[in-house]
């Protein structure tokens, strides 16, 4: 399992991972970094989650990684990068040539923590999470935006094959409407997919929200699924408060 950081896409670090109850499952967990925003704009921080994968995959002996299952799970910024690494299975256009290349990125499941899925949803983007998305793209994201086109998790599913998606948000996050998550999960429902939305109530922006042992449980238990090879129902459910 390979968790990504949120933080806007301009801050945040690999450091202390939600993930670390799974190395008692028998997972490999790692935990990665990726340039910011206001180091490199859009698509150099999916280049680098893909260099990522392609360099644990590549050394997948050395560190006792099964090849072909590799999750992704990532909260906010993260999570929008964990979801675009599950669209885009396969893509040439989203490789770049950092680190180590001729080797599949491809994730096997992805879980997505309140992220971004559509930039093109332009009256989610007038509150607090707007500034972010902006740096994201060097400036002022328009509906002609080739870039936002293609960092949208929602506007890329269909184009490969897709994999089983886990995804959680909560019902009161003013920085990442809840929206973003219905408009995610809907367009994966229409195109066959296996995905669970969860919309958890009285619950905000961020990953303090999030690290009850029920919601932890739930991310585990849906990897534990997937890696044996069980199905994800299509379906949309809020956490009772």
């Amino acid at each position: 399992m390979v968790w990504i950081h949120g933080g806007g896409w301009n801050s945040g670090d690999k450091a202390y991972p939600p993930g670390l109850g799974l190395l008692l499952r028998g997972y490999v967990v790692a935990s990665i970094n990726y340039r910011m925003s206001r180091e490199a704009v859009f698509p150099a921080q999916i280049y680098d989650c893909k260099a990522a994968i392609r360099f644990l995959r590549a050394h997948a002996a050395e560190y006792g990684i099964d090849r072909n299952r590799i999750g992704v799970w990532g909260d906010s910024a993260g999570g929008q990068l964990a979801s675009l690494l599950g669209t885009t299975n396969g893509l040439k256009e989203y490789e770049g040539f950092e680190g180590i290349t001729g080797v599949s990125s491809n994730v096997q499941a992805v879980c997505d923590w309140f992220g971004p899925s559509d930039f093109l949803q332009s009256s989610d983007w007038t509150g607090p999470g707007g500034n972010a998305v902006s740096q994201l793209f060097g400036g002022f994201v328009s509906l002609h935006s080739s870039n936002a086109i293609l960092a949208s998790p929602a506007r890329q599913a269909g184009r490969a094959p897709l994999v089983p998606f886990l995804i959680m948000h909560g019902a009161q996050d003013s920085t990442v409407p809840v929206h973003q998550s219905q408009v995610l999960f809907d367009r994966l429902q229409m195109l066959g997919a296996n995905a669970r939305l969860v919309i958890l109530p009285h619950t905000g922006h961020g990953y303090g929200w999030f690290k009850s042992r029920d919601d932890l449980s739930m991310v585990y238990d849906f990897f534990d699924r997937c890696f044996r090879k069980s199905q994800v129902r299509l379906v949309a459910t809020t956490r009772p408060s």
